[in-house]
């Protein structure tokens, strides 16, 4: 049966010892079923390389791991300063905590990288228990099963959960305080106001995008015309927890984020963001989202032209996706089909609820919700593979040669996936990380200046001499050169460090070339050279 239009379900009707056994038995079999769809990518067999963000999460969330296990009496700062300078690939700052601690969490039970990729079995199995809870009062079990079935494994989904990336736990994030902003609208009280601040707060903390959030309170007050609500003091007071809590870190990180931006105008990035999306969108999502979409939105027309207000739950996840997708749009942080992700959930929501809201017989319902989930699953088919390798196997073979007398750090050279593969590699491997004595340095640093994305790029040594001495200087002993990455992508410092170590008295030999591959580009070759005796 459809949702009636005037009055949102009983918040506390649904409830029952069977439902939640249903609830904790479909989150298990999704974690499972998940897992086995990141097996068959690739994902737990694959260097951290496959995403340029990757390797930063992993290095940052074993730096908050090692710093509880090994370094809580030290100042936080100084702790993160000495573990930046050993394994340079840490990004606190630059990105938020939040998903950190999770991360971290996870790591303490087991400190290797496929605890990670686990862990985000884990939150996309949460984000489709949050989709089914939402659904089931509306349509059914049966279909509200298939919706968080196709929220949690569809094929983009399934390519970020393969990475570690906080996109799925920001996106469970939002979904929970959407649903907790909802009980306020149906129970008005300072628990539920404080309840979904406290959620939106530990989303913004995962990903500043979360911010869109805000708009809620106001969104739904206008879609719902419950105007009754801003002389509440709770409605003013949910913005509390996110003032107290991710404010200070908003602002303090502000430096930070603001490398990030393209050097672009709102309105010149909101133009391109229109093509972007406008051609993203429905090959992530599929066309049949779109249509699930235009349904929900004819179905909500219909319904206010017959005078009916919209109902809480709807307004909630239409306040949501609008919004989400207009920061996108507005703030230049440049694009990627993982950040339609947060409102992808909302979008199956809207779209089931529009299909049992349809004026047919019940029985097509279901078959017809289950042909739209199959049709959208299958035209975004296949789901990408992740396969990277060749830098991991370099870090093993170099760490089983005996040290050098002369000089025992390291130096690599590629874009930011094969320096952050390297320096990932080596962190899970290296027993004693916070140990000091020990460094990784990065050639896009070393031996050039830009900014955080890559703008403002010059060399800075102008001879072979001078940039063979900066390596002695470091005490450099082993030295990774990347060709494996496109030719577009290959940097003058690459070419210019790679003529140095081979030029005649360098001090330099060629120990071994190792064939590198890569998802996107296939095979390629890395140079490891070592210092002589």
């Amino acid at each position: 049966m459809p949702i009636a239009d005037h009055k949102d379900c009983p918040p506390d009707a649904l409830p029952t010892q069977r439902l939640l056994f249903a609830g904790i038995g479909l989150w298990v079999g999704m974690a499972i079923l998940f897992g086995i769809f990141q097996w068959l990518a690739g994902a737990y067999g694959s260097d951290l390389g496959g995403d340029p963000d990757e390797a930063a999460h992993a290095v940052t969330s074993l730096m908050v791991r090692d710093y509880i296990a090994q370094g809580i009496s030290q100042s936080p700062l100084k702790f993160a300063e000495a573990y930046y300078t050993a394994w340079p690939k840490v990004a606190l700052g630059h990105y938020p905590p939040g998903y950190y601690v999770v991360a971290a969490t996870a790591l303490g039970l087991r400190c290797d990288p496929a605890a990670l990729i686990i862990l985000q079995a884990v939150l996309a199995a949460g984000l489709g228990l949050v989709v089914f809870h939402a659904a089931v009062g509306r349509v059914g079990v049966w279909a509200a099963a298939l919706a968080a079935l196709l929220v949690a494994m569809l094929p983009e989904v399934v390519r970020t959960g393969s990475h570690v990336l906080s996109d799925l736990q920001v996106a469970l994030l939002m979904m929970i305080a959407v649903m907790l902003w909802r009980r306020f609208l149906q129970q008005p009280s300072w628990k539920w106001a404080l309840a979904f601040g406290g959620a939106a707060a530990f989303a913004i903390l995962t990903k500043a995008s979360a911010v869109s959030l805000a708009a809620l309170p106001v969104g739904t007050v206008i879609l719902t015309r419950r105007w009754d609500l801003v002389r509440r003091l709770a409605w003013w007071g949910s913005a509390a927890p996110v003032v107290l809590i991710a404010g200070p870190w908003m602002v303090l990180s502000t430096r930070y984020t603001a490398e990030g931006l393209a050097r672009t105008t709102p309105a010149e990035f909101f133009v391109e963001a229109i093509h972007y999306y406008g051609e993203a969108i429905p090959r992530v999502l599929g066309w049949g989202t779109v249509f699930l979409l235009f349904l929900a939105m004819a179905s909500e027309v219909r319904r206010q032209l017959a005078g009916a207000r919209m109902e809480s739950l709807r307004a909630c996840l239409w306040t949501m996706l609008v919004a989400t997708q207009l920061l996108m749009m507005v703030v230049p942080t440049g694009f990627s089909p993982r950040y339609v992700l947060p409102w992808w959930p909302a979008a199956v929501l809207l779209g089931v609820d529009a299909i049992f809201a349809l004026p047919v017989n019940s029985r097509l319902r279901l078959p017809a919700w289950m042909g739209v989930v199959a049709w959208i699953w299958v035209s975004c088919l296949p789901i990408k593979t992740k396969h990277v390798s060749g830098f991991g196997t370099s870090v093993a073979r170099v760490m089983h040669e005996p040290k050098l007398s002369n000089g025992g750090n390291w130096l690599v050279s590629s874009d930011p996936r094969g320096e952050g593969a390297v320096i990932s590699a080596a962190a899970f491997a290296g027993g004693d990380r916070c140990s000091g004595g020990f460094r990784i340095l990065r050639g896009s640093k070393e031996l050039a200046s830009s900014d955080w994305i890559g703008r403002d790029y010059e060399l800075k040594f102008a001879s072979d001499e001078a940039l063979l001495a900066h390596l002695k200087e470091n005490r450099v002993g082993w030295v990774f050169v990347d060709f494996s990455m496109p030719g577009e992508y290959l940097k003058a410092h690459e070419t210019t460090l790679n003529t140095a170590l081979t030029s005649p008295n360098s001090g330099w030999k060629l120990a071994w070339r190792q064939e590198v591959m890569r998802s996107d580009t296939g095979a390629g070759e890395m140079l490891v050279y070592q210092r002589e005796p």
